[in-house]
């Protein structure tokens, strides 16, 4: 784990705008969440755990099939792209002020 920490990948758009991307923190986050530390998880990248039920929920689904199916792939995909965009936009009013 400690590798993995010293060589996470670097943000182009972060090198190149000196601004954090909608995708900033999520290996951290994920880092934190493979230690059991929920908390700073979400506090880090709030979007992590709805993106990951949905590519769980997606990868099950090719192989159980469930009723609803689509609704609720919809759905996840609209809880994970609407928590990325608002805590993105939290982010960057926090960052301003």
């Amino acid at each position: 784990m400690e590798w993995i920490e010293n060589n996470l990948l670097r943000c182009v758009f972060k090198a190149i705008t000196g601004a954090d991307c909608p995708g900033c923190g999520f290996q951290r986050s994920l880092i934190y969440l493979i230690r059991g530390d929920f908390l700073s998880s979400f506090a880090i990248y709030p979007g992590l755990i709805p993106i990951l039920l949905f590519g769980l929920w997606t990868i099950l689904g090719t192989r159980y099939p469930v009723k609803n199916h689509n609704l609720i792939t919809q759905g996840l995909f609209f809880l994970s792209v609407a928590t990325v965009f608002i805590s993105y936009i939290l982010k960057l009013l926090n960052a301003g002020g």
